[in-house]
């Protein structure tokens, strides 16, 4: 029921530093709970926009 790459697409892929992301595995590793906190206040303080690129207002960044 719907477009298969719409339905299968991936609307989030969380970023992980050394695997999928600049940085340090093994640093990450030692304090997952800092990593997350940081980018999801930044995520948070962007309006959403990190996750929701396609919902920006026109010329917005």
């Amino acid at each position: 029921y719907g477009d298969p790459d719409e339905v299968l697409a991936t609307d989030w892929i969380p970023s992980i530093p050394g695997v999928n992301a600049p940085g340090n595995y093994e640093t990450y590793a030692k304090d997952p709970y800092s990593y997350k906190a940081k980018h999801m206040e930044e995520a948070m303080s962007s309006g959403g926009n990190l996750y929701h690129p396609d919902v920006r207002p026109p010329g917005g960044e």
